[in-house]
């Protein structure tokens, strides 16, 4: 298996009390302590009630390879294993499966599997793509722009109106 491990620190959240159950973070708890963006994204998407949480078990698929699409996940708690033919790797805390294919109208890229209890947040492509297109156009196109990086694609316009 591969040394590549995706994820963002959770012992440094945890220390710093800013995933303390029932308290939603203050916007100067998370710049007082210069989380990066991304640790910044993740206590916003912690303590948001706009996504259902799902649990697995270990060994327990969360999305297997060549599947449409329905929801994509943020892992929050626990570590899941990805593969994709030969090539595998740990994701953690803080990493995103399947957003930018569902995004796409592309099926799972990899089957990701629980390597213990796992805890994610589910988001709803359907309602993302409805949230997206109705954004404002600039952002619309950075949206646009950004799955067609992930996905390598050549063309654009997954998200037109």
């Amino acid at each position: 298996m591969s040394d590549l491990f995706f994820g963002i620190n959770m012992q440094k959240l945890l220390r710093l009390g800013v995933l303390d159950p029932g308290r939603l973070p203050q916007a100067h708890d998370l710049e007082q302590h210069k989380l990066s963006s991304e640790e910044h994204l993740f206590c916003r998407l912690w303590s948001s009630d706009m996504m259902r949480s799902q649990i697995f078990g270990k060994d327990d698929p969360v999305c297997m390879q060549g599947q449409p699409v329905v929801d994509a996940f943020i892992l929050f708690q626990g570590q899941a294993q990805a593969r994709c033919g030969d090539v595998q790797f740990q994701l953690g805390p803080g990493a995103v499966i399947g957003l930018a294919e569902g995004i796409a109208g592309k099926p799972y890229r990899w089957t990701v599997h629980a390597d213990g209890i796992l805890h994610t947040r589910s988001i709803p492509i359907r309602d993302a793509v409805t949230d997206i297109r109705r954004a404002h156009e600039g952002l619309r196109s950075i949206c646009d722009l950004t799955v067609s990086r992930i996905m390598a694609l050549n063309q654009k316009g997954h998200l037109s109106s």
